[in-house]
């Protein structure tokens, strides 16, 4: 079975090297389906039937061709998930970037619900004595069967052995470890279903649009998270206990539930196909001819330029990099940016006013070894520099009329917060 794969030598691009804005793809494509993790791009290409072609791990020496019809499931680390048709049988395959190998995991029913998390992976298969779907656990060789399901799947996720599921108009399932729940509020159509380390996040369909709910698993509570249930069900993302999601009315916006409170991020009215995602404390989102980057650690609000009339769709981030794609005259491609060798278009701090000049200067900005500031008593007040990551790279206390030296700073954008007053900068 193993001669229906072709290993190829393709173009290695390292994320380290980024300039600027990187174009993956150039097939001329209608549509991909792609995973982003912190060293890897993966996407399929689907051909003008809609079947998927080939699976491509992009920023290795190497591209995963299949010979018959190849589905991308899921990216772990060094591992990459995906199916395949065989013999008129659908195979799950992981594939081993570092060692340019795969094995063979088990026969499936569907490829869709397939997922893989620090070893274990979840997937749908044909139960022989039931002769329906149940979902299964695997790991180490061993398989542990999750339960029977009747519908369709619509999503899952998986967080080490912790699995979640949702099925077309039947529920939302959560398997802990040792038994299988069902989740979903019994009004409500399940849509998304995303899981951490802390909490099950699932977005539910009512009378009016999408619910955004989250379950502890420390207590077995569950929280609704916008009462209102006008979530876009496409659009919403989890990392750790902190949700992000998209809302299209009565007012457009982005709305972040930080693990205790939820408030809006962003109030502007976003245009059609826009995507927001989150890893850790860092958040983006799209506008027309810009991407956006909230740091939840230092508040701050960035845009970055993408181009006129350009929109950033299925917005993906892992660290600092993110990747996306754009239509173009019917076609679709992948592009891949790291945050910080895009241009700043603008740059604020979320829920204070703009700083008054007369108040606090900065200057000269940018700035390449020396900054000075006026404008208030500064003799002895502490100060604190972050870059855009929200990490402390110089921090100390103000004497009047003497310059901050930056000469060790490395070029970029950067902020000093004195006495809850933020002041941005570049240095060059």
């Amino acid at each position: 079975m193993k001669g229906i794969f072709i290993l190829q030598l393709a173009l290695c691009v390292f994320l380290q090297s980024f300039s600027q804005i990187i174009k993956v793809t150039n097939d001329n494509s209608d549509d991909f389906a792609f995973e982003l993790d912190s060293s890897y791009l993966v996407y399929n290409k689907y051909n003008s039937s809609g079947a998927t072609e080939e699976v491509y791990v992009y920023n290795v020496s190497h591209t995963l061709v299949d010979n018959s019809e190849s589905y991308l499931c899921d990216i772990d680390g060094d591992y990459v998930l995906f199916s395949s048709f065989y013999s008129d049988e659908r195979y799950l395959y992981i594939y081993d970037v570092n060692l340019t190998d795969y094995y063979l995991i088990d026969t499936v029913s569907q490829p869709l619900g397939s997922k893989a998390s620090n070893y274990y992976i979840l997937f749908p298969k044909i139960n022989t004595e039931t002769s329906y779907q149940h979902m299964n656990l695997y790991y180490a060789g061993m398989v542990t069967d999750l339960g029977v399901f009747n519908g369709n799947i619509l999503e899952s996720d998986l967080s080490d052995y912790r699995a979640v599921w949702a099925e077309k108009e039947v529920g939302v399932f959560y398997y802990d470890g040792s038994i299988t729940e069902s989740l979903l509020f019994e009004e409500e159509i399940p849509k998304r279903c995303m899981i951490t380390d802390e909490v099950v996040v699932w977005v539910g369909q009512n009378t009016t649009n999408g619910s955004v709910n989250v379950y502890y698993k420390t207590d077995y509570s569950t929280r609704l998270l916008n009462p209102n249930g006008y979530a876009n069900w496409d659009w919403v993302d989890v990392s750790g206990e902190k949700v992000v999601w998209l809302e299209d009315y009565p007012s457009g916006g982005i709305y972040l539930f930080d693990g205790i409170n939820t408030r809006k991020i962003f109030d502007n009215i976003l245009p059609v196909n826009s995507t927001c995602a989150i890893d850790g404390s860092h958040i983006v989102f799209g506008g027309t001819g810009v991407i956006h980057h909230y740091n939840i650690d230092n508040n701050m609000l960035t845009t970055y330029e993408l181009g006129e009339n350009r929109i950033a769709n299925n917005l993906k981030i892992s660290g600092l990099l993110i990747a996306w794609t754009e239509n173009s005259n019917e076609n679709r491609e992948i592009y891949m940016a790291d945050l910080n060798d895009l241009n700043i278009k603008s740059s604020y701090y979320l829920g204070l006013d703009q700083i008054n000049a007369n108040k606090l200067v900065l200057y000269p900005n940018p700035a390449s070894t020396i900054l000075e500031l006026r404008g208030m008593d500064l003799n002895y007040k502490p100060y604190i520099i972050t870059n855009i990551s929200g990490y402390t790279v110089k921090q100390g206390k103000l004497l009047q009329n003497q310059a901050i030296n930056i000469k060790s700073l490395t070029p970029g954008l950067y902020f000093m917060n004195i006495e809850n007053t933020v002041l941005k900068f570049l240095k060059e």
